[in-house]
């Protein structure tokens, strides 16, 4: 069973003129060690996010296979395992211990093996483990051993592939390299897969490494490819032609060996392993708890957001109640209307502006992002993940903001929950909508989009809103007139204003319409549109961060 399918890839970089792999067809099959070699910085790495579903190749009649599935699909991310070739960098928002224990609780079979294979190898102690407990450290080791550890990761869910980008280290004693290297042996023999990458120079026949150091350690590659100029006629050429003329997969039949054919004759079980309602479930509340943890490690906005929005609300109804004591036929609004009307367009802002500046702020970890493509988790688990926390902050405050105003307002207590729940009912809708936002546009631009937009949605309401006042006042011209058909016309599309028509049926105020349904269907629809957009944004995010990558390599 082919394990690895590559046909007719071609892929060139961002701003590049001529295409870096061109017509590469590469295939593994179950039970093999394959190698793939060539010069540094001419194609390997991209190829290898190629099949990992990371970069998508240029041409839409290429086609790209693990284990027989989109490399993107959870199918094939559950049985794939890899060591990127640059170092892991740890997210700056955790810990070691935690980020271990968040990358095993993709895997429902894991059990904490990654702990057990660094310490079998000897890389870290009992000391270790107790900062691991107790989380007291973030990044307490070498690049040679975060290295081990992107190694002990990529094994941790057990996979039938495993693609190692860059040999184990040299920087490693020579003790804890022959363990490494048994790791990985012991897991090609016991039937799995593996695609090893590493670096050579252009004209090598046979390097040293694969001559010494695999068969030192007793494995003999089922296959070697070579990543190699289409043009060689010219054998003084620089290596630097081949990012002007392309790179081909070709291989070398005379380094072929045989693997143990009973390795080849064993099913690869079809669909994905033990993913039960609950793991998702599990999965997403453990994001949550991670993003919960960088919310509350930074507490300052969030505290000034409650603190004005208290401010705000204690601001305005004392005023609207200095007005009602004139004439009230001038003040047709109840306190009703005037509580849905601000705590909701608040709560707007406050849940569009948060969420997306952190997640433009998450962009910048591109590291960890290009990392996470690679894990068993669908788009939408993770985005319920970072929502959760958020959406609990936020209906905190808009519980506070109905107590608030029931005391400055002097409103029937019997009505704080029933408002407090609807106020909560309409969150999601902004938050899935700000974390859209946050994924597509740079963090510099995030707040005044963040902020215009649930303005956006309030300005027919407004207009509406004094219009209906200047009717009651006296006449208003006829162009006066139209514009409050248009305001209405408008408003009947805004999804804040059938959220504080929600609001209002709570407690059946007077400015309440009595389309109860037509609201609430409003608000599902809208709230499962700005689902989707989130879930499309971010696929988008994940590619910008590959072009992020991309010009600071150029640099």
């Amino acid at each position: 069973m082919c394990v690895i399918e590559l046909k007719n890839i071609n892929y060139t970089l961002p701003g590049g003129q001529s295409p870096l792999l061109k017509d590469v067809e590469l295939i593994v099959n179950k039970g093999e060690f394959v190698v793939l070699r060539g010069p540094n910085a001419r194609g390997k790495s991209t190829l290898v996010e190629i099949i990992l579903g990371i970069r998508e190749a240029d041409n839409n009649d290429g086609e790209v296979k693990l284990f027989g599935y989109s490399p993107d699909s959870l199918e094939a991310k559950f049985r794939t395992g890899v060591v990127f070739q640059k170092e892991l960098e740890l997210p700056s928002w955790t810990q070691v211990g935690k980020f271990i224990d968040l990358i095993e609780s993709h895997y429902p079979d894991s059990k904490s093996q990654v702990i057990t294979l660094l310490q079998e190898i000897g890389i870290f102690d009992s000391d270790f483990t107790r900062k691991r407990t107790n989380n007291e450290t973030r990044s307490p080791f070498s690049g040679s051993q975060e290295r081990v550890l992107s190694l002990a990761l990529a094994l941790a869910g057990s996979p039938d592939l495993l693609i190692i980008d860059e040999p184990i280290p040299s920087s490693l004693t020579e003790a804890n390299k022959r363990k490494c290297w048994q790791y990985v042996k012991t897991f090609w023999e016991d039937g799995g897969t593996v695609l090893l990458v590493y670096p050579v120079d252009e004209g090598d026949i046979i390097n040293d490494f694969i001559r010494e150091e695999l068969r030192n350690n007793g494995i003999q590659p089922s296959k070697i490819f070579t990543l190699k100029k289409i043009n060689d006629k010219d054998p003084d050429s620089p290596r630097t032609v081949i990012l002007d003329e392309g790179a081909q997969i070709l291989q070398e039949n005379n380094e072929v060996f045989s693997v143990d054919s009973s390795l080849n004759s064993d099913q690869i079980e079809v669909g994905i392993k033990n993913t039960r309602l609950f793991h998702w479930i599990f999965l997403a509340l453990k994001y949550a708890y991670i993003n919960a943890e960088k919310l509350l490690a930074q507490p300052t906005r969030p505290a000034l957001n409650f603190l004005f929005g208290i401010v705000f609300i204690i601001v305005l109804s004392l005023s609207f109640s200095e007005l009602r004591k004139g004439d009230t036929a001038l003040i047709p609004y109840s306190n009703f209307w005037l509580l849905a009307n601000i705590c909701s367009f608040y709560l707007a802002v406050v849940s569009t502006t948060s969420i997306g500046t952190n997640i433009a702020l998450g962009r910048k970890e591109a590291q960890w992002t290009k990392f996470r493509q690679t894990l068993p988790v669908p788009p939408l688990i993770y985005i319920l993940g970072e929502i959760i926390p958020y959406l609990l902050i936020w209906s905190l405050l808009a519980v506070l903001l109905a107590i608030t105003s029931f005391i400055c307002l002097h409103l029937p207590f019997s009505s704080v929950l029933a408002i407090s729940v609807w106020l909560i009912a309409g969150l999601s809708l902004f938050l899935f909508l700000g974390l859209s936002i946050g994924y597509r546009l740079p963090l510099d631009a995030l707040d005044l989009v963040a902020l215009g937009l649930p303005l956006l949605f309030a300005i027919p309401l407004i207009i509406g809103a004094f219009l209906r006042l200047a009717r009651i006042a006296g006449e208003i011209s006829q162009n006066l007139v139209k514009l409050s058909i248009i305001a209405d016309f408008i408003t009947a599309y805004s999804p804040l204003y059938h959220w504080i028509q929600l609001v209002l049926a709570s407690v059946q105020a007077s400015e309440y319409d009595q389309h109860f349904w037509i609201h609430l269907a409003w608000l599902v629809w809208a709230t499962s549109l700005c689902v989707l957009l989130a879930v499309k944004a971010y696929g988008h995010s994940c590619k910008l961060v590959m072009a992020s990558i991309d010009r600071r390599q150029e640099v």
